[in-house]
């Protein structure tokens, strides 16, 4: 069963939204505050699948919690719905919505039974395995895919671990690189050093010199080494 936290300080659309989010039968608990600071309280003590956040609070703006939940490793995916009544363009919303990781966005005043239906697809989406290769990503109240093609390299770097997509990048927090190692594609994907293990599609050359070997990647400016204790010549996918 699921949990979901309300953080709206009007005191009748909280009350509203509480009651009809109860009506979802996989839902077992929906708490409701109106301050951040009640909400960082509720979040230490409880274990949440889905938020719904307004962003003009008393004690300063929903984004900064949203921003809060995505540096946990426990919320850095979890669903998170925004609520809005501010002058904001579409493009400004939307602007935030995508820097913090928002799954949708409601403008007052809306129907509380679109956001009940909205809370129950989200609580009920199962992620469509594609015929393609994909790494699961698994950690307390998250769950995401990312597709193995897209991969060009995984880094970990001061404790986080960074996935390298192309045309974007992903910090999923603290993540051993020899578990991810182990669910990626062993034909496509090699460890070169202790901090990278890359998709050999994606190496656009190897340089060998008396200081190392260096590895470029295709789209990456930097290039990356190869760690002493791995051997193995770097694999090049790349089709000529």
């Amino acid at each position: 069963m699921r949990k979901i936290l309300v953080l709206e300080d009007q005191e009748v659309i909280n009350t509203r939204l509480r009651e009809v989010l109860m009506e979802i039968d996989t839902v077992s608990q929906v708490d409701g505050v109106r301050s951040l600071g009640e909400a960082y309280e509720k979040i230490r003590k409880e274990g949440y699948s889905l938020f719904f956040v307004d962003i003009d609070l008393p004690d300063g703006s929903g984004y900064d919690f949203i921003r809060s939940l995505r540096e946990m490793d426990a919320y850095r995916w979890t669903w998170v719905v925004v609520m809005t009544a501010l002058c904001e363009s579409d493009e400004q919303i939307l602007e935030a919505f995508n820097r913090y990781g928002c799954t949708r966005y409601f403008r007052k005043p809306f129907r509380p039974e679109e956001a009940r239906e909205t809370a129950r697809t989200l609580l009920g989406m199962e992620v469509v395995r594609s015929k393609k290769p994909l790494l699961r990503i698994v950690r307390k109240n998250m769950e995401r895919y990312f597709n193995q093609e897209d991969i060009v390299y995984v880094e970990t770097n001061n404790k986080n671990t960074w996935i390298h997509m192309v045309g974007q990048s992903y910090n999923i927090g603290r993540f051993s690189l020899t578990k991810i190692g182990k669910e990626l594609d062993g034909h496509h994907f090699q460890r070169i050093h202790r901090s990278f293990i890359v998709n050999t599609r994606f190496v656009e050359s190897v340089t060998r010199t008396h200081q190392g070997t260096q590895v470029v990647m295709e789209g990456c400016k930097e290039e990356i080494p190869v760690g002493s204790m791995y051997k193995a010549p770097v694999r090049s996918g790349r089709t000529p």
